[in-house]
């Protein structure tokens, strides 16, 4: 007979390994979750080059329902793609964000910091986009005024 874990403090390690397994098992995954998603493919650009390292995200409006999953990707090489993990159909708010890799520093403490390379670009567009691509353009009034 297998136990759970029991939790003696909030923050044990077996704990939150036990809440993790639990909230992915509700939450579901992909396929298996009964919804319809499409697959979101597309670049993401700044000052006319790609975004080496950085990030997409898709959140969801209150017009897309009850039940809508929040995708979100890495964006590497200038690319991003959903696969079969995508969005479901509707209006979502998508925020971009990208690392500048090349001023990478590392403190007293070996901590590594990578500085943004634009500030957050935020739009909305509607779900699924002509062709299921949507290439992303940040445009230059999102560059970070740096001293």
């Amino acid at each position: 007979m297998t136990r759970a874990p029991v939790c003696y403090s909030s923050r044990s390690p077996a704990c939150l390994c036990g809440l993790a397994v639990l909230l992915v098992s509700l939450a579901g995954c992909g396929r298996g979750d009964g919804l319809t998603r499409h697959r979101i493919q597309g670049q993401v650009t700044f000052e006319g080059q790609p975004v080496e390292f950085g990030a997409i995200f898709f959140e969801p409006t209150a017009s897309v329902g009850a039940i809508a999953p929040t995708v979100y990707l890495p964006v590497r090489g200038g690319k991003y793609d959903t696969g079969d993990e995508g969005p479901v159909a509707g209006k979502y708010v998508v925020k971009v964000g990208g690392m500048d890799q090349s001023k990478q520093t590392k403190d007293s403490d070996g901590i590594t910091h990578t500085p943004q390379l634009f500030q957050d670009y935020v739009f909305e567009t509607d779900i699924p986009p002509d062709n299921n691509t949507l290439d992303v353009a940040v445009p230059a009034s999102q560059a970070i005024r740096r001293k």
